[in-house]
């Protein structure tokens, strides 16, 4: 029996970022082959979710959202 839920919370957040992972603003540019203020726009216009607060000035966006968003784009594939 687990008397720590929070425990057990944070091994499975742990295990989903593994799966999941958190993509900072340069790799998050590169997975979806655009330039930073393109990526910014994208999030302004609502186009993309606000990237997750990771750390006092880090940000970055989960691998899923990042896909979800080249979905969107249907067969194109272009964000530009």
């Amino acid at each position: 029996m687990n008397h720590h839920p929070h425990v057990a919370a944070e091994k499975t957040a742990a295990a989903t970022s593994k799966r999941d992972p958190i993509l900072r603003v340069q790799p998050a540019c590169q997975y979806i082959g655009v330039g930073r203020t393109t990526l910014y726009s994208l999030t302004r216009s609502g186009a993309l979710e606000p990237p997750l607060k990771i750390g006092p000035r880090a940000r970055g966006w989960r691998q899923s959202t990042l896909d979800d968003f080249l979905d969107s784009l249907g067969p194109a594939g272009s964000a530009a």
